[in-house]
């Protein structure tokens, strides 16, 4: 049976292929190794240290803190417009009832 097979020799070998998971783990581990090289090179001497002391570093990351207190004020300002929108409908639905 095997050897009247249309497809015999073609399943006859193993081939390991490379799985969806092994490259993103290769293409996390390059953008990682990439990451870290222009890191140093761009904080590099005493002009890269300023650069990250007074935040005008290209690659200065944020500090959880920092981070909480933008989210805070992002979820602030948008209660606040909504209040302000609400309020702004109200005043002009209330003058068109009148």
């Amino acid at each position: 049976m095997i050897s009247a097979s249309p497809v015999k020799g073609r399943y006859d070998t193993t081939i390991d292929r490379e799985s969806a998971y092994e490259i993103l783990q290769k293409r996390a581990a390059t953008k990682t190794a990439t990451g870290e090289a222009a890191e140093e090179k761009s904080s590099g001497g005493f002009g890269g240290m300023l650069g990250t002391i007074f935040g005008r570093g290209n690659s200065r990351r944020m500090s959880t803190g920092e981070i909480v207190v933008k989210q805070v004020a992002r979820s602030v300002a948008g209660q606040v417009g909504t209040q302000l929108g609400k309020a702004l409908i109200r005043g002009v639905l209330g003058g068109l009832k009148r």
